[in-house]
């Protein structure tokens, strides 16, 4: 049988179809192998964004963590560059670093070794109820939990976590201190903003130190400074 000009052209735009859709599945959520060191990608959806000045295409999309030895970091930008915050933290050396750079103005805080990192709203008390349902994330087995707040009218929701990345005490500066394990899918308050942030890219790396490296030309100022700065970005 001979295959006609538009028949083989067909079928070639088949073939790139496929290998096209093979390769996104490859580079989709998944597992890398290794261990010790690397970085989480987050990316980050809104449930609710109070700030009328501000869509929410203009805020940040992902959130990068980081981690190697006994360091890690997670870093949030947005508003096209304008704004960046990152939260250094150290059990061993006892340190818990932000920074906040907005434009060329360049500010840190340090603060307690558990403190939740200043900009980041702080949740009431919350209830942890750890559920036997697991869930797979980018090939964790990521434990569920679901959080609720007697004392708030704050509206109860479901966070994911798994204990397959052995990173020490990795929420000790965000509001789930309590929850042993890294969290895949979970929710933060940013502001009047809601924010969902689930891991689409974990990947096993080697990661430079100087990423964790104290950064030079920041003033130093108090923490209620920096979630001020965020506020009037934000208003």
């Amino acid at each position: 049988m001979v295959l006609s000009y538009n028949s083989q052209s067909s079928i070639n735009k088949f073939c790139i179809s496929v290998l096209l859709l093979s390769i996104l599945l490859l580079n989709s959520c998944k597992k890398q192998d290794g261990k010790g060191e690397g970085e989480i990608l987050y990316k980050i959806s809104y449930l609710e964004n109070k700030i009328l000045s501000i869509p929410n295409q203009s805020l940040p999309k992902e959130l990068v963590f980081k981690f190697k030895d006994d360091y890690f970091l997670s870093e949030l930008s947005g508003m096209f560059g304008y704004f960046k915050i990152t939260n250094i933290v150290s059990h061993k050396n006892s340190l818990n670093l932000t920074y906040l750079q907005v434009l060329d103005k360049k500010y840190y805080y340090q603060g307690d070794l558990n403190e939740v990192s200043p900009g980041f709203s702080k949740m009431p008390r919350m209830i942890i109820k750890y559920r036997d349902e697991t869930k797979d994330i980018c090939g964790f087995a990521c434990k569920r939990a679901d959080i609720s707040f007697p004392d708030s009218d704050t509206k109860s929701f479901t966070v994911y976590y798994t204990q397959e990345i052995s990173i020490k005490n990795p929420n000790s500066s965000n509001p789930y201190s309590e929850i042993d394990g890294v969290l895949l899918e979970f929710y933060l308050y940013l502001n009047k903003i809601e924010m969902k942030l689930t891991a689409k890219n974990v990947y096993f790396k080697q990661i430079s130190s100087k990423e964790f490296k104290k950064k030079s030309n920041f003033k130093r100022v108090p923490g209620e400074f920096i979630t001020t700065v965020l506020d009037k970005i934000m208003e």
